[in-house]
């Protein structure tokens, strides 16, 4: 499974990286930090899912948040969305926009690839 990370948090980027490494059959194929950042990285590293944090710099409103996810679904149909969240009154936007999951970044990597494995792609 090919991984986008999409989280200006270096802290938590570094956990991921280092943790997605030691799992078989996941590779984390680029980390970006900004969402200007995100459609031409998605085009050069052909991603099966992208964590998204919905924080992400960039998008800082709603609106912002549901252009992205339209543009993201409609230039890359088969992508699956994960949204990365530390804000719980964030998600009802992100369940509108029919993201494929969402986790807390305060839970544990176990729950993250339980996420990923359900995934199925």
């Amino acid at each position: 499974m090919n991984i986008l990370l999409a989280d200006d948090h270096t802290s938590l980027a570094s956990t991921i990286s280092l943790w997605l490494s030691q799992k078989a059959g996941f590779d984390l194929v680029g980390i970006v930090t900004a969402s200007q950042e995100l459609e031409e990285t998605i085009r050069s590293t052909e991603p099966s899912v992208l964590l998204l944090d919905w924080d992400l710099p960039g998008l800082t409103t709603d609106d912002e948040r549901r252009v992205l996810v339209k543009s993201l679904r409609s230039h890359f149909p088969l992508l699956q969305i994960v949204v990365l969240y530390s804000d719980l009154r964030t998600l009802p936007l992100a369940f509108s926009n029919s993201v494929h999951g969402y986790i807390s970044k305060t839970e544990s990597p176990d729950h993250l690839l339980d996420l990923l494995v359900a995934l199925d792609v």
